[in-house]
């Protein structure tokens, strides 16, 4: 479960992230002083959600887990 889920955040944001990196490196002017700090905040949102993604699910699972007789 934890893959399946790291690999959807990471799959969004490196969607996300190409192609708005397309529309900076195509863009005009205006369109790249817009987009490049929709680059730096898709990238640190990522990060941050792969972070807490895996910190969250190892204290849901701990917490949750079935005791096995």
């Amino acid at each position: 479960m934890y893959e399946v889920l790291l690999y959807w955040i990471t799959r969004s944001t490196l969607t996300t992230l190409f192609t708005i990196g397309m529309v900076f490196i195509l863009g005009v002017p205006s369109l790249k002083q817009f987009t490049l700090p929709l680059i730096v905040g898709i990238l640190a949102g990522g990060w941050s959600s792969v972070l807490l993604s895996c910190s969250l699910w190892n204290v849901f699972r701990k917490k949750f887990r079935k005791k096995r007789i």
